[in-house]
């Protein structure tokens, strides 16, 4: 490999080391570098990918911490590129990105007024009731398998039962809810 460091040429976890025994390096910064050194290794800084700098910063489970993560990086790609390790930021389109926040979800609520349904509708709703009761045994079933299979973290048969299950019971809270305020019409 060229030792030469010009132009990308240096290895990630020595533009880390450099960075962090810099003035321009925090305190704050230096767990979320040495992960991410450790992460890229010795590869060269020029093969590091946008892609592989999201996963990294979105690998951290709280908000404040992938804000965090962004700032150090974005620190240190600064610095290399005033080094001329770099011409082009990996993470230049990440630090103009704003984090969405996720939509809640709606809860059901029914105002004290009846919600009028056929005898056909409400013998459907009680029909699609019963349906959920079996599937929701069948996703706890499936919840307790993808369990077993170990890190929940990266297990996504798992969060895919957990979201299937989280469905089936807000569907039958709404059927619930809607079947208490029902009146049948003639």
């Amino acid at each position: 490999m060229n030792e030469n460091p010009r132009l990308g040429s240096i290895p990630v976890n020595k533009a880390v080391e450099e960075f962090l025994g810099s003035p321009s390096a925090s305190g704050e910064m230096r767990a979320d570098l040495v992960r991410f050194s450790m992460k890229c290794g010795s590869r060269p800084l020029f093969t590091l990918a946008t892609e592989e700098v999201r996963d990294f910063v979105k690998g951290a489970k709280k908000a404040a911490d992938r804000k965090k993560r962004l700032e150090a990086l974005d620190g240190f790609f600064n610095f290399s590129k005033e080094r001329g390790w770099l011409i082009v930021s990996p993470i230049v389109d990440l630090v103009k990105t704003k984090e969405k926040k996720r939509p809640r979800a709606k809860s059901v609520s029914f105002s004290s007024r009846p919600i009028w349904l056929s005898a056909e509708g409400r013998r459907k709703l009680e029909i699609e009731m019963d349906g959920l009761f079996e599937e929701r045994e069948k996703a706890i079933a499936e919840v307790k398998r993808t369990r077993e299979d170990g890190d929940l973290r990266e297990n996504a048969p798992y969060h895919a039962a957990r979201e299937r299950l989280a469905w089936l019971e807000s569907r039958e809270r709404e059927i619930r809810a809607i079947l208490a305020h029902a009146r049948v019409s003639d």
